[in-house]
C-alpha cells in the first residue's frame, strides 16, 4: 500500500496531486466524501472495481491499526 500526503495551498484551495496519482488514476477523477474521509477514482471507473480496491485498503487500514495498538502497548 502506497501512501500519500497532499497539502492543499490555503489561499487558493489548491492541492499538487502527485504524478504518480495521475498516471495511476487518470485526468478525469470523481471523488465521494464523508466527515472524515474519502476516496478518488477514475470517473469512468466500475463501481464494483472500486469498492473491492477499498475492501483491501480497508483491510490494510485494519491491519496498521491493530500493529500499532500492540505497539503501544509494549
Amino acid at each position: 500500500m502506497v501512501e500519500f500526503k497532499l497539502t492543499v495551498n490555503k489561499k487558493q484551495r489548491t492541492a499538487y496531486i502527485s504524478k504518480k496519482i495521475i498516471d495511476t488514476l487518470g485526468h478525469e477523477l470523481g471523488a465521494q466524501l464523508n466527515a472524515t474521509s474519502g476516496v478518488i477514482y477514475p470517473i469512468n471507473a466500475n463501481k464494483d472495481d472500486i469498492i473491492r480496491s477499498l475492501e483491501i485498503i480497508l483491510d490494510d487500514l485494519r491491519h496498521q491499526a491493530e500493529l500499532n495498538k500492540k505497539l503501544e502497548a509494549q
